[in-house]
């Protein structure tokens, strides 16, 4: 895969390509189309080389990846941008939220701590895309 990064982000050039106006974009060369949001981008760099088993070794295990994604988006991600934000500087400090989130952050690894407590990967005997993300 040949990839192209501009060195500026041109936000014109963003809210034309996405339908949303947001990033992160995968333009496919040759007008192959434009993918948007960062699991999806992920899942399709996965899916090029299925030989990989990023995607898992059959329909099951892509399943049970997809659940690991969509987990980490809606269940570490937000709460994990919550809490570390303010303390990037990004937003502004809210101990109520930065507690809540700190607390969510600290069960969602729990969590994942304890699925992997007796295997080294959440899919398969190898690793995948739910590895990654």
């Amino acid at each position: 895969i040949d990839v192209d990064v501009p060195e500026t982000l041109d936000a014109a050039y963003i809210l034309e390509k996405s339908p949303t106006g947001k990033g992160p974009l995968l333009e496919l060369p040759n007008g192959g189309g434009v993918i948007f949001e960062s699991y999806t981008i992920a899942r399709y760099i996965a899916k090029i080389r299925g030989d990989t088993g990023l995607m898992g070794k059959n329909l099951m295990e892509g399943a049970i990846i997809d659940s690991w994604l969509d987990w980490c988006a809606n269940t570490l991600e937000i709460p994990t941008c919550i809490w570390w934000y303010p303390v990037a500087g990004y937003t502004s400090f809210q101990l109520s939220a930065y507690e809540m989130a700190k607390a969510d952050v600290t069960r969602a690894l729990t969590t994942l701590n304890h699925c992997l407590k007796n295997k080294i990967y959440l899919v398969g005997d190898q690793i995948t895309l739910a590895d990654i993300t």
